[in-house]
C-alpha cells in the first residue's frame, strides 16, 4: 500500500500552488482489497473500488469504506494539487465474541476443533460466521452446538452438561449422525462446517431473490460433499421449491394488477407506473418520464420479481400458504433475512423436527438483538416507512434529515452494517427528490 503524510507544511503548499496555479485539483485512484467498497465522502456515495475520484481540493481527504463481511473503514488521503495518487487499502475481516458458560464449570471448550481452554471462556479473537463449539467434561455427556456469529457479536452461549459417558453424546441436532472415534469425529466436524457453509451460501442467495441459483448451489455441493449431507441438502432443495411456490404466487397476484396504476417497492427505491404485463423477465410497466413537474415523455421498465423489497413481496403472497415443514422453514429463512427472529421462532415451532431447523434456530438466536440494535431498528423502520408513502421533495429532505440523525446515533450498530447497501440506495433516492426542491426555489418566479 502506498503511504503519504497526512500532513503537509505550509511551506510544501506555497511550492505546490506556484508550481501547478491556484486552485489545481487533484485525483485520487481507490483501491481496496478485496474490491467492491462503497465509497463515502462526507456523506456521499462516490462509487465502489476500484474508483477514480477526481476534481478533489488539494488536501486531507476523508474517506469512508463499507463491504458487507467486513469492517467498516475510515481512512485519510493527502490529495496533492495536479497529482493523481493511488491508494490501496485492505479492509479488516471483523471479528466477534463468544462467551461460553458450562453448568458445571471446568469443561474442555473445543471451537472449530482446536482446543480453547476451559469454561467458562471469552474468545474476543473469533471470525464472524459459522462455527463449531463443542465441551467436554469427563462423567458427562460431549455437548456440541453450530452457531453463527456476525460482525460485532457479543454472543453468550450456556450449556447444562447431563451427567453420562461421552459415548451418549448426541449428534448435532439436524447435522451429521454422532461420531465414533478420533477420525470420525474429524470428519463429523468437516461435514458440519461444509452443510454450514452451505446454509450460509443458500441464504445469501434467497437474499438476493437468485431462487436459480441457489438450487445450482445446492446441486453442486450434493455432488461433491462428505457423508452424511444427504438429507439435509434434499431437504435443503425442498425449501427451495417452496420459495419459488411463494415466487408464483407473487407472479400471480401481479398478474392481477394489469391494466392498473401501481407503486411497487423495490430493493432500490419505489417504482411507480401503469403495470402493462407481467413477463418471464418480471412486472413490465409504463410511466412519465418527468423534470421540474414538466411530463417530457412515457418510459418503458421491467421490474424483475427478484428486485422486489421483502415488504412487497410479503404483501404480493398474501395468498400463499406454506405446506409442510418444508414450506415453515421457507417462512423462516425469509424471516432472517428481515433479521426478525421471532417470527423465525414461530415458524420453527411448526416445521418441527426438519432437518435444517436447528441451523435455522442457532442463525435466528444469534440475531437477538439488545437494547441498542432494537433502537436502530425503531428508527429505520420509521425510516422506511416515510420513503414507502411516496414523499414529496420537501419529505425526501425531511427523510434525509432523520437518515443523518440515524446515522450519528445507530451508525455503529450490527444493525445498522446489515442495511449498508439498502441505506446507500434510500439515501441516492432521496437526494435525487430532495434535488427537485432546490430546482424548484431557483426557478424564475412564474414559471
Amino acid at each position: 500500500m502506498r503511504v503519504r503524510a497526512c500532513a503537509v507544511s505550509l511551506a510544501m503548499l506555497l511550492f505546490a500552488g506556484g508550481v501547478c496555479g491556484a486552485g489545481e485539483q487533484g485525483t485520487v485512484v481507490l483501491k481496496s482489497v478485496p474490491s467492491g467498497a462503497m465509497v463515502t465522502i462526507r456523506g456521499e456515495d462516490r462509487g465502489r473500488t476500484p474508483v477514480t475520484l477526481a476534481g478533489l481540493p488539494p488536501g486531507e481527504l476523508q474517506v469512508e469504506l463499507r463491504l458487507p463481511g467486513y469492517a467498516a473503514k475510515p481512512i485519510l488521503i493527502n490529495v496533492e494539487a495536479g497529482a493523481t495518487i493511488e491508494h490501496v487499502e485492505k479492509l479488516d475481516v471483523p471479528t466477534a465474541s463468544l462467551a461460553v458458560v458450562t453448568e458445571p464449570p471446568g469443561a474442555s471448550l473445543f471451537v472449530d476443533g482446536c482446543e480453547r481452554g476451559k469454561t467458562p471462556a471469552t474468545l474476543d479473537d473469533l471470525a464472524a460466521g459459522p462455527h463449531d463449539v463443542v465441551v467436554r467434561k469427563q462423567g458427562f455427556v460431549r455437548s456440541a452446538r453450530n452457531i453463527y456469529l456476525d460482525a460485532g457479536d457479543k454472543q453468550t452461549l450456556k450449556l447444562d452438561l447431563v451427567r453420562g459417558s461421552d459415548d451418549d453424546s448426541p449428534a448435532v441436532p439436524g447435522i451429521v449422525p454422532p461420531a465414533r472415534g478420533p477420525e470420525a469425529a474429524s470428519e463429523a466436524a468437516k461435514a458440519r462446517k461444509e452443510l454450514a457453509l452451505v446454509l450460509e451460501d443458500l441464504l445469501g442467495l434467497v437474499e438476493k431473490g437468485n431462487y436459480a441459483a441457489a438450487r445450482e448451489r445446492l446441486v453442486g455441493a450434493a455432488a461433491s460433499s462428505r457423508g452424511g449431507l444427504a438429507e439435509a441438502l434434499a431437504a435443503a432443495a425442498n425449501v427451495v421449491g417452496a420459495l419459488e411456490s411463494r415466487r408464483a404466487s407473487i407472479r400471480e397476484a401481479a398478474k392481477a394488477l394489469v391494466g392498473t396504476e401501481q407503486s411497487f417497492l423495490t430493493r432500490t427505491g419505489p417504482r411507480q407506473g401503469r403495470v402493462e404485463a407481467v413477463t418471464a423477465a418480471g412486472i413490465v410497466m409504463t410511466g412519465k418520464i418527468a423534470q421540474r413537474d414538466q411530463v417530457l415523455g412515457d418510459t418503458r421498465f421491467t421490474i424483475a420479481l427478484a428486485d422486489l423489497a421483502p415488504e412487497e413481496e410479503n404483501r404480493l403472497a398474501r395468498s400463499w400458504r406454506p405446506e409442510g415443514p418444508d414450506g415453515q422453514i421457507a417462512l423462516a429463512l425469509l424471516a432472517l433475512i428481515r433479521r426478525d427472529p421471532s417470527a423465525a421462532d414461530s415458524a420453527l415451532d411448526a416445521a418441527g423436527g426438519h432437518p435444517l431447523a436447528a441451523w435455522v434456530r442457532n442463525k435466528a438466536d444469534s440475531m437477538r438483538p439488545g437494547p441498542a440494535e432494537i433502537a436502530a431498528r425503531a428508527a429505520w423502520a420509521e425510516i422506511e416507512k416515510r420513503a414507502r408513502a411516496k414523499p414529496s421533495p420537501a419529505a425526501a429532505a425531511a427523510i434525509l434529515d432523520r437518515m443523518a440523525a440515524f446515522e450519528k446515533q445507530h451508525g455503529k450498530t450490527a444493525f445498522a452494517s446489515s442495511i449498508a447497501d439498502r441505506f446507500a440506495e434510500l439515501r441516492a433516492s432521496m437526494k435525487e427528490l430532495a434535488g427537485k426542491l432546490k430546482d424548484d426555489a431557483k426557478a424564475p418566479a412564474g414559471k
